[in-house]
């Protein structure tokens, strides 16, 4: 399973992206996947000075995103 999460913030310099994907992986458990550790793939990016305060989750099910190679 891969998670791919983006980050919006209106103003630069809110929080650890580390602190908030640990609090999405959490919040997702039991929702999406029985336990984080079912995840294999995350890519995180932080977009400052964003219009909106916000987060865009996408969850793939089947293993890495097509752009990248599983080994």
């Amino acid at each position: 399973m891969a998670v791919k999460i983006i980050w919006h913030c209106k103003k630069k310099g809110r929080g650890d992206l580390d602190n908030k994907l640990k609090c999405i992986l959490d919040a997702l458990t039991g929702v999406v996947y029985i336990d984080d550790k079912q995840v294999k793939y995350i890519e995180i990016k932080k977009m400052e000075n964003f219009g909106y305060d916000g987060v865009t989750i996408e969850v793939i099910e089947n293993g890495a995103p097509p752009h990248t190679k599983e080994t």
